[in-house]
């Protein structure tokens, strides 16, 4: 699509922009701007009943009802946003399937207590 090309040919290319792309484009969301991705990353990351979980050097918070998982990156901050598959009962089956390790470490809100 002219949007998709327009974004990749402008160079440097953000991280909120190529997900907004794939998303878009290759997952089919209904998303009008990179700018309507990056408020649906912060309404997830301010979820006080999402699920915190520490995989390796990154964290990892799912939030049950809408199924959205939100990958945080360490040490540069990237964060990634994406539904779990209907194939996966949640995010601990989805592990289980893909055969990595997670540790359940905390609830968002007593991280965002830390932080505020």
């Amino acid at each position: 699509p002219t949007e998709a090309l327009r974004i990749l040919k402008k160079g440097n290319l953000s991280s909120l922009e190529l997900h907004y792309i794939k998303r878009k484009y290759y997952d089919g969301w209904n998303l009008k701007s990179p700018e309507e991705l990056d408020e649906m990353m912060t309404k997830y990351l301010k979820k006080t009943n999402s699920v915190v979980y520490l995989q390796g050097d990154r964290y990892v918070l799912y939030y049950q009802p809408d199924r959205m998982v939100t990958v945080i990156e360490i040490p540069n901050y990237r964060i990634s946003l994406y539904k779990l598959k209907d194939i996966y009962e949640d995010y601990e089956d989805y592990i289980e399937q893909v055969g990595g390790v997670i540790f359940k470490s905390w609830r968002l809100k007593q991280l965002l207590k830390r932080l505020t």
